[in-house]
């Protein structure tokens, strides 16, 4: 995964642990620490709660490697102690050009911000999968398909085949995924 769809990936992560409330300082707090600093927790809204599932949940290990072609591993996190965005690929992990997929789970408000359109990318509409659905396509970065269903929404990108292709096991894992959701 390159760098900045990393950065991306955290970048979402992190923004669903945020709080836009700030915690209460006491009136008579010193100036200087002299306790630990305690956050209140997230708020739990939809989008929390959607952000609370596991990715490497939604899709087995045998459902890919048959999507692929090739046998994978088992999926993991793409970025550590984050259930959002979970990876597949053969033994040895992913290879730029390598067939692999990816699972990011999202909220609805994402999806729906990510239809926004964007000089360059190329988006279109993909029927019969949930309530709404596209591609997008990236130069440099290939082909996803975006799901929402309700509040709950999710990308998943194939890697290593040409863009027919990924169009057609994105597709497919997609309908998979909406199964479990």
């Amino acid at each position: 995964m390159s760098p900045i769809r990393s950065l991306a990936a955290v970048t979402l992560f992190l923004g669903a642990w945020t709080s836009s409330t700030p915690a209460p300082v006491p009136a008579a707090a010193p100036r200087a620490i002299t306790q630990p600093i305690r956050f209140a927790p997230p708020a739990r809204t939809a989008g929390a709660l959607v952000m609370a599932a596991d990715a490497c949940s939604l899709l087995t290990q045998q459902e890919v490697s048959a999507a692929l072609g090739v046998a994978v591993e088992k999926g993991q996190p793409v970025v550590p102690n984050s259930p959002n965005l979970c990876g597949w690929a053969p033994p040895g992990g992913p290879k730029i050009d390598g067939k692999k997929v990816t699972l990011f789970l999202s909220t609805a408000q994402q999806h729906d911000i990510g239809r926004t359109p964007v000089q360059g990318i190329e988006k279109s509409p993909v029927s019969g999968v949930g309530d709404d659905a596209y591609y997008v396509t990236t130069p440099g970065f290939g082909t996803a398909i975006n799901v929402k269903r309700g509040a709950k929404a999710f990308q998943i990108r194939v890697g290593g085949f040409p863009p027919d292709k990924e169009k057609a096991i994105e597709k497919s894992l997609a309908l998979l995924v909406l199964k479990r959701l």
